[in-house]
């Protein structure tokens, strides 16, 4: 995972720090999606027997169409995603318009660290009723480089060391949380852990990354 501090989006401030990415808000697009995640949640628990699924698979199919003809080319829109929007609006961890996305928001404190609540449901289940091991790493991959940006550095996932000391739970609040912990010259390592709201120790990582101007001179 990468993260540019100089597109590094200071949404709000408040009591507990700024906040370093993208908010759902009330945006046509943002509404969109956050009904697409509903549509994924809902086909997940729904009764495939009598929800008449063809329908929905009609209507589904003809949003679809919809919006694909409204769709620029592929390169295009990569570029548009990365430059002038905000990288934290479309990854797959923080951005309100993914809608594979949580979404997490994740806010800086004053001692480096950075920190986000979030409640994961069906779509990210692993062993029933608790939170799939690669979907937690996926979580703190993107909350150390959220952090990394957040004390001024940037660069791509060169090692992440994940421990799970107990199956994470789907429905309840989790608070996910990263921070660099030192640097060495390209060298940057960080540290993160996912605990649930009463302090449990679900996720701890350890990781390395590679600052990007040392991935160009290679």
């Amino acid at each position: 995972m990468t993260h540019d501090p100089k597109v590094r989006p200071m949404v709000s401030d408040s009591p507990d720090g700024t906040v370093l990415t993208s908010m759902p808000g009330h945006t046509p697009v943002d509404r969109a999606t956050a009904a697409a995640r509903r549509v994924v949640d809902a086909l997940l628990r729904t009764d495939r027997a009598n929800a008449n699924l063809d329908r929905v698979a009609e209507e589904l199919d003809n949003i679809a169409d919809h919006l694909e003809q409204h769709a620029p080319a592929v390169a295009e829109r990569l570029v548009d995603m990365w430059h002038g929007e905000g990288v934290t609006r479309h990854d797959p961890v923080t951005g309100p318009e993914n809608a594979l996305a949580p979404p997490l928001v994740l806010s800086g404190r004053a001692d480096g660290s950075v920190e986000g609540v979030v409640s994961l449901t069906i779509p990210y289940q692993g062993p029933p009723g608790h939170v799939h091991g690669g979907v937690s790493a996926q979580l703190l991959d993107h909350t150390l480089g959220v952090a990394n940006a957040w004390s001024g550095r940037t660069g791509a996932t060169a090692q992440l060391n994940v421990r799970y000391h107990r199956p994470t739970p789907l429905f309840v609040p989790l608070i996910v949380s990263g921070r660099m912990v030192s640097q060495d010259g390209r060298k940057v390592c960080s540290a993160g852990e996912i605990r649930t709201a009463e302090g449990d120790l679900c996720v701890s990582v350890d990781a390395l990354f590679i600052d990007k101007p040392a991935l160009r001179r290679r």
